[in-house]
């Protein structure tokens, strides 16, 4: 019975220095302080462009806030705002129902780095159509590094 115990203490030590010798390092830089930017942007009906070919509006604005080393190492973060106490994070997906089909709208975002850099969002339906006029939005981005 002792020498059973001993074989399990010494499995378990061993087991333990080579956790603690194999452990992962992080050669990733710190950062003392996280800090953030937040940026609000509202797109009028008449912003947004219509691409006939692929069948989606979309609106582009420069991000001058937006530095390589926040495209790189931070965070980018796109919401849509319905309204001041609501927002979700984009893409944001709704259907609907016209009275004669269905169709889904999507909203979504990306991000260019570039000078300027840009922030360009897109309004695109499951149907491929065109609004008679497109609606106005609201957006928010939140930039983190």
């Amino acid at each position: 019975m002792k020498q059973k115990l001993l074989n399990v203490l010494i499995i378990t030590a061993i087991t333990a220095m080579a956790f603690a010798v194999s452990s992962c390092t992080d050669d990733s830089p710190t950062y003392n302080e996280t800090q953030w930017e937040i940026i609000n942007i509202s797109v009028p009906s008449g912003d947004w462009d219509w691409d006939n070919t692929n069948g989606f509006y979309s609106a582009t604005y420069n991000l001058l806030e937006m530095s390589e080393f926040i495209f790189t190492d931070g965070a980018a973060l796109g919401y849509y705002y319905f309204n001041n106490k609501s927002k979700t994070a984009l893409p944001y997906v709704k259907s609907y129902f016209d009275g004669t089909k269905y169709y889904t709208e999507t909203y979504s975002c990306d991000f260019q780095i570039g000078n300027p850099s840009t922030v360009t969002f897109y309004l695109e339906m499951s149907d491929l159509q065109s609004y008679d006029v497109p609606p106005s939005a609201s957006f928010q981005v939140v930039l983190i590094w």
